[in-house]
């Protein structure tokens, strides 16, 4: 099943956003450093910590991302897996760096590692509206499925 926005949610979160600081005609209006921009900031504050982000307000009300990761070269001999994996099954490949905070950047630190991106819609990733094709997932689990055969010694090339 492809991965979908909860709509719903989408428009409930916008909605109760929407009510602080709510005018007569329908419209918003939070004045920077006022009550209500306090209040406003402090809903989304709450929705983004909820939702597992690092996030700190200075004394003005500026929020500040506090988990940052820096780009990650991953293990060459797992990036040249990977991608003979991928060439193998006939898919193309990019190589990329990646700067997200997956658990791959810390095990990184102690074992070799790489990782498998597949395409999104948009090249839109790690965001609520990232959507992925099933064939293009399944794509991803076969690689990945050819990388450890192959490093069993399962797979003779």
């Amino acid at each position: 099943m492809p991965l979908r926005v909860n709509g719903q949610r989408l428009w409930q979160a916008l909605m109760d956003l929407a009510k602080i600081g709510a005018t007569e005609k329908g419209g918003v209006r939070r004045l920077a450093l006022t009550d209500l921009d306090r209040q406003g900031r402090d809903l989304v504050c709450t929705r983004l910590r909820e939702a597992g982000c690092s996030i700190t307000v200075d004394r003005i009300g500026s929020v500040e991302r506090v988990s940052s990761y820096a780009a990650m070269r991953f293990d060459p001999g797992c990036v040249t897996a990977v991608r003979d994996a991928g060439a193998v099954l006939g898919h193309r490949h990019m190589d990329i760096v990646s700067g997200a905070g997956h658990d791959a950047v810390y095990l990184a630190r102690v074992a070799r590692t790489g990782m498998i991106f597949v395409p999104c819609e948009g090249g839109i990733s790690h965001n609520e509206v990232e959507n992925a094709k099933p064939e293009d997932l399944e794509a991803g689990c076969n690689v990945l499925l050819q990388v450890i055969l192959e490093r069993a010694g399962a797979v003779v090339r």
